[in-house]
């Protein structure tokens, strides 16, 4: 063979070299665009992502780098994985369109059962091995290759020593020339090929000549700049992987056969719990056995071992959703070696990978704690805006019984001789309003305000409410009070009812079989725990009773609306109280302690912002009747009956004429019969065909000097300018018969000026 022949070869070796390169490199990526083309396919499946034509462009581009890889050497014999790709591709294309076409039906359970069952753990899967066997010929071809061109040194090196066998006689003559033109070339030759094959692409052989042998080490810089180049694009995209892998949301377990840790990363979960401040993060646990190196995890409900193995033997992904997952972290030092336990809330996938010719476990874990935790804000968020709705409901229609009742009993007031009766109904009229009060807190709970702050003395309403309760409560039980000073506090003050009554009302029903009530009132300098601010006074009401105390697990639950651990059989607990208590205190400002043991008591101790400036007293309104006689025809719309029969008796007695209707289009027959007669309307904001402004509007327009009182058992309702000179006052229900005189009194006195 001569110096041409051999270039020759070494050229065509050289040319299938790179060939060799480019192919291994595309099966490369198409190993990683199997991966990558599942991921895709499984997102829209799932409806996580759209098909565009990005997708399109893709999926076409992965079909026709599948077919020029399947189609580079079709002379290739002796493994049939070329027509095997090809075949798979087919497939692969094939149900990957059935897929797609149950997705646009809207047949998802059919797409991803196809999906799980055919496309990746057949389809996809056997790709993927088709792929890696064919790298692994590949691999065969390219370090054939480079033998082919070391054999081409070696042969050309023993060419030479046969033609300086040959020339013996022109040795002395043409030592320096052989040595400058042959052996030195052909050593830089020999050691670039030894370089080369240890490694070092960067290096380069020198031969400035344009012979065979300049134009070899040409073709030798050639390929190493070639291999080169394709070396760095297998680091950049080992480098990608592994920056994706190192970055990943989730945390990510990689085990072989035998349940061992290969390798693992723990993302932006922090679940792994790998904490070691000796330096080596993470080393301690690669190569031991998974419940070894998490043991917390024993107590999940999984059995890890066959997990994996039905994985590496299915081939099909397997998921776990909301698994309790506990993480024992590992904090090595220098001197001590400790540990600290993390909970959390789980979604587990486990599916195969290969690397190389071996198949491993990956376990990817996302952490849902807080999407949980934000689910039951949720749905806490819609129970209260239930309870919210039924409270504003409730409170309408009591508030209308309730105004009823008043002012029934302060009419019936007014015929009583004798003494017990009066007091009878005066009792009756507390009970009253201790039950508006209640009804008022359930209208702001409804709408969501904040009521309106008043400065109170704490005492003072924690007696109010005691002398208001009936004796029959503290059946078996001793109160006792200690108050401290005079403690004052800024809060709404039904708010501040309904804490003390809710508070002495449960821990009246914690003592079924008696005990000891203590009530206190204190000032402290505290810090709010919700809000981790600095330390400002507080006037303190605690609670304290001898009863059958909490369990850890009650007392968790304990604020939360319709939760209550007493019989609703005997009718006793709608899980409100508690409930009402907090939402008090934290709209006031404050915050409450809870301090309890089953057995032994428990204790709320009620933090309140203390209040300085003018006292407002807590009273229970009385009832007098005017001195004088009313004047006046008075139109009054109300659609509850009780109402209309209690004020039209009321207002009758007092001297006015009364006029009755219990909607809006009863209130314009009366009007339209008496116009010109009627005074004062006195109106009801909800009717049952529309609102009373509406029909303050229509009586205005009719009559410019009537005057307008209205009534409403929600919150107060906006007034239209155009009628805002005529309106004299807004009753809240329930109100006072006291209260009712007072507006129409001065109301009738007011002359109206005609706009």
């Amino acid at each position: 063979m001569t110096l041409n022949g051999i270039r020759l070869h070494a050229e065509d070796a050289l040319t299938r070299l790179q060939e060799s390169i480019t192919e291994t490199d595309t099966v490369d990526r198409l190993k990683v665009a199997v991966r990558d083309r599942m991921v895709q396919l499984r997102d829209v499946v799932e409806g996580h992502i759209e098909i565009t034509e990005v997708f399109e462009a893709q999926r076409d581009s992965f079909y026709n780098d599948l077919d020029q890889i399947a189609r580079y050497s079709p002379d290739r014999e002796g493994d049939p994985v070329w027509e095997e790709i090809l075949d798979y591709r087919g497939a692969l294309r094939v149900e990957t369109q059935r897929v797609l076409d149950l997705v646009f039906d809207g047949k998802r359970d059919e797409a991803r059962l196809l999906l799980n069952e055919r496309v990746e753990s057949e389809l996809a899967d056997g790709l993927a091995d088709r792929l890696h066997r064919a790298r692994a010929i590949l691999e065969n071809e390219r370090y054939e290759k480079v033998s082919e061109l070391d054999r081409s040194s070696v042969i050309l090196m023993m060419q030479v020593v046969v033609v300086f066998a040959l020339a013996g006689g022109l040795i002395v003559v043409g030592i320096l020339l052989t040595r400058r033109w042959l052996i030195v070339p052909i050593n830089r030759l020999r050691e670039a090929t030894v370089r080369f094959s240890e490694g070092a692409l960067d290096h380069r052989i020198e031969l400035p000549r344009g012979d065979e042998l300049g134009q070899l080490g040409e073709a030798l810089n050639e390929m190493a700049g070639s291999l080169s180049i394709a070396q760095g694009e297998v680091l950049r995209s080992e480098a990608k992987y592994r920056a994706l892998f190192e970055n990943l949301r989730d945390a990510v377990v990689i085990c072989d056969a035998d349940g061992r840790v290969v390798e693992y990363n723990d993302g932006d979960t922090d679940l792994l719990g790998d904490t070691d401040l000796s330096g080596d993060a993470g080393g301690s646990r690669v190569g031991r056995l998974l419940l070894d190196a998490w043991p917390g995890w024993r107590e999940a409900e999984v059995d890890w071992v066959a997990s994996i193995a039905q994985v590496l033997d299915s081939g099909k992904r397997l998921r776990i959703v909301d698994l309790e997952l506990v993480t024992e972290a590992s904090i090595i030092g220098s001197d001590v070696q400790s540990s600290e336990k993390k909970e959390a809330v789980v979604d587990l996938v486990v599916y195969r990978v290969s690397y190389d010719t071996e198949y491993y476990a990956a376990i990817v874990f996302r952490d849902v704690t807080t999407r949980l935790h934000m689910q039951k804000r949720l749905r806490r968020a819609e129970t209260m805006e239930v309870a919210g709705t039924l409270a504003g409901g409730l409170a309408h229609d009591f508030n209308n019984l309730l105004t009823s009742a008043i002012g029934s009993m302060s009419l019936l007031s007014e015929d009583l001789r004798s003494a017990k009766q009066h007091d009878l109904i005066q009792t009756a009229s507390r009970a009253c309003w201790q039950a508006a009060s209640l009804s008022r807190r359930l209208l702001d709970f409804a709408m969501g305000g904040q009521g309106k702050p008043q400065v109170l003395k704490l005492n003072e309403a924690v007696e109010h409410v005691l002398q208001s309760l009936d004796e029959s409560v503290f059946s078996g039980i001793s109160v006792q009070t200690e108050y401290d000073g005079d403690v004052q506090v800024k809060v709404d003050r039904d708010q501040l009812v309904q804490i003390i009554l809710n508070l002495v009302r449960n821990a009246c029903d914690a003592m079924s079989d008696g005990g000891v009530l203590t009530i206190r009132t204190d000032l402290v300098d505290a810090s709010n725990p919700d809000e981790k601010g600095p330390l400002q006074p507080y006037a303190i009401l605690t609670v304290e009773d001898t009863g059958h105390g909490m369990s850890a697990k009650v007392k968790e639950r304990v604020f939360q609306p319709f939760f209550t651990t007493k019989t609703r059989a005997l009718h006793r607990g709608r899980g409100l109280g508690l409930s009402t208590v907090y939402a008090s205190a934290k709209t006031a400002g404050g915050f409450i302690l809870l301090d309890s043991q089953e057995g032994v008591g428990t204790t709320f101790r009620v933090h309140l912002p203390v209040g300085a400036g003018s006292v407002e007293h807590i009273q229970t309104p009385t009832y007098t009747p005017p001195t004088e006689q009313g004047e006046g025809t008075i139109l009054l719309v109300d659609d509850e009956p009780m109402i209309i029969k209690t004020c039209t008796a009321a207002l009758r007695k007092w001297g006015y004429t009364v006029l009755v209707a219990d909607s809006i289009s009863a209130a314009a027959r009366e009007f339209d019969d008496a116009q010109d007669t009627i005074d004062l309307a006195l109106i009801d904001i909800n009717l049952p065909d529309g609102s009373g402004t509406i029909l303050a509007q229509d009586l205005v327009a009719l009559n410019p000097r009537i005057r307008i009182v209205f009534a409403t058992g929600y919150a107060e309702a906006d007034i239209p300018e155009e009628i805002a000179s005529n309106v004299f006052g807004m009753l809240s229900k329930p109100f006072g018969l006291d209260e009712l005189a007072d507006i129409l009194s001065a109301a009738l006195a007011t002359h109206v000026s005609e706009s």
